[in-house]
C-alpha cells in the first residue's frame, strides 16, 4: 500500500492506520498520512482527540492527541477509552476514572471499570456492583433502554433502590427516582407515574397533574393527593371514582359529588347518584329524578 506523507489535517477525516512495523498512525480520505506511526496503539478520534499509546518500561501508556498529532494529554494511563459528552474514562493505579479535555479529573470517584457517555449516560463497575451512572455524577441501579423515548424526547427512565425517575440526555436529573414505576406511552405521547395504589399522569412540564384519591382507614373514607398527603379528612361511608374525576361519597346512607380537587361539588342530601352517562348523572332524592353535570350544577327533570 502506497501512503503519501502530508502535513495537513485541517477539516479532514481521519483513520487510524497500521504500517508494516505494527505501528500505528493516522491517515485522511486520499490515504495520505497526517499523522505518522509512532503509537504502540491509537483508537479513532472523537471530540478531535483520539486515543494514543506508546512503549514505555512499563508497558504501553496511553494518553491524548490532537489533529495534528500533538499531545494534548500526557501519556501516563494504561487504558483509555474515547471522548464522549465532553468526558473519557482513563485507567490508572487498577481504578477508572473520568477526565475532560483538560485532562483534570471530572469526579473524585473511581471504578472498578467504566464505559463511555452516551445520552448522557454510562455504565461503571463501583465495588464489584454495575451501576449506571450519569454524565453530571450521579449514581443509579439502572435505567430502562427505550430506543424511541429517547429520540424523540432525549429521556430515560431511571432507577434507584426500586424507584424510578427521570433523567435527559445531557445527563440531569428531571425526577428524582421516587415512583413505584415510571412508564411512557408512546400513542398517547404522555408519562404515567405510579406510588404505591395510586397512577397519575405527568404534563408537558413532568409535573403530577392533580387529583384526589380515596383513602380509607378505619372504616371510613378520605381523600389524599398523589403523594398520600390527606386532602380530606376521612369522613365518608363510601367513596365511588367516576369518570371526570369525581367521587360518589356517602354519609348514612345520603349521596353526593367531591371533584377532583377534595371540594364537595354536591352535599350528601341525595337517596342515590347514579355514574355519568354522556356527560351526566342522574340523582334521586324523595322519589324525584334529577341531572347533575361534571361542575356540580343541578337541572331538574
Amino acid at each position: 500500500m502506497s501512503i503519501i506523507i502530508s502535513q495537513s489535517s485541517i477539516g479532514q477525516q481521519l483513520t487510524p492506520f497500521k504500517d508494516e512495523s505494527g505501528n500505528f498512525g493516522f491517515i485522511d480520505e486520499n490515504q495520505s498520512l497526517i499523522i505518522p506511526t509512532l503509537f504502540t496503539a491509537v483508537k479513532p478520534f472523537s471530540e478531535n482527540l483520539a486515543v494514543a499509546a506508546i512503549s514505555s518500561d512499563t508497558g504501553d501508556k496511553y494518553g491524548f492527541i490532537n489533529t495534528s498529532g500533538e499531545w494534548v494529554i500526557e501519556a501516563k494511563y494504561s487504558d483509555a477509552n474515547r471522548f464522549s459528552q465532553g468526558l473519557a474514562a482513563v485507567y490508572l493505579n487498577d481504578l477508572w476514572t473520568f477526565i475532560d479535555h483538560q485532562g483534570n479529573q471530572a469526579f473524585s470517584l473511581t471504578f472498578d471499570y467504566a464505559d463511555k457517555f452516551e445520552k448522557g449516560g454510562c455504565w461503571v463497575n463501583l465495588k464489584g456492583y454495575e451501576k449506571y451512572f450519569s454524565r453530571t455524577g450521579k449514581i443509579y441501579s439502572d435505567y430502562q433502554n427505550n430506543p424511541v423515548l429517547r429520540k424523540e424526547k432525549g429521556l430515560s427512565v431511571i432507577t434507584m433502590d426500586e424507584k424510578y425517575g427521570l433523567m435527559d440526555s445531557l445527563g440531569n436529573e428531571i425526577i428524582s427516582p421516587q415512583f413505584n414505576d415510571l412508564l411512557w406511552n408512546q400513542e398517547e405521547k404522555h408519562f404515567t407515574a405510579y406510588l404505591e395504589d395510586r397512577e397519575a399522569q405527568l404534563n408537558d412540564e413532568f409535573k403530577i397533574i392533580s387529583k384526589v384519591y380515596a383513602s380509607l382507614k378505619k372504616e371510613k373514607f378520605g381523600f389524599v393527593d398523589f403523594y398520600g398527603n390527606i386532602i380530606v379528612e376521612r369522613i365518608y361511608d363510601s367513596a365511588d371514582e367516576t369518570d371526570h374525576n369525581i367521587h360518589i361519597v356517602s354519609i348514612k346512607k345520603k349521596y353526593g359529588l367531591v371533584d377532583a380537587t377534595g371540594k364537595e361539588i354536591v352535599p350528601c342530601i341525595y337517596d342515590q347518584i347514579d355514574y355519568f352517562y354522556e356527560g351526566y348523572s342522574t340523582a334521586l332524592k324523595d322519589g324525584v329524578e334529577y341531572q347533575i353535570d361534571p361542575k356540580g350544577n343541578i337541572l331538574k327533570k
